[in-house]
């Protein structure tokens, strides 16, 4: 499942992964929620098994609040805008995106 990207706008579709999506409140009305979302899938090394191609996503506010609820397995569609995370993709030498969801569907 090919992602759409047009500069920092995005669109993903894919499995939450790894666990459910994790919610805090901030104070001053801040929510956020964050999740791991698993989009695609590579050929394993020597003909093993597949490895999974992840993007870590972040939702604010009423979209947090929405999905607070993502269950490990759920079928999503999330749009929002990249960015790169600088300190973890100097870290682990690797480019490293976040996305920041405008907005989330849970497909059924």
């Amino acid at each position: 499942m090919t992602p759409i990207v047009k500069g920092t706008t995005a669109v993903f579709w894919g499995r939450v992964s790894g666990k459910d999506a994790t919610y805090k409140e901030l104070g001053n009305n801040r929510r956020v929620a964050n999740f791991s979302l698993q989009y695609d899938s590579l050929p394993g090394e020597d003909g093993g098994r597949r490895k999974g191609v992840y993007i870590n996503c972040s939702a604010w506010g009423e979209v947090a609040d929405f999905a607070q609820n993502l269950e490990r397995g759920d079928t999503v569609l999330c749009a929002g805008y990249l960015v790169k995370d600088d300190y973890r993709s100097h870290k682990e030498n690797a480019d490293i995106y976040q996305l920041t969801c405008d907005f989330i569907s849970v497909m059924h």
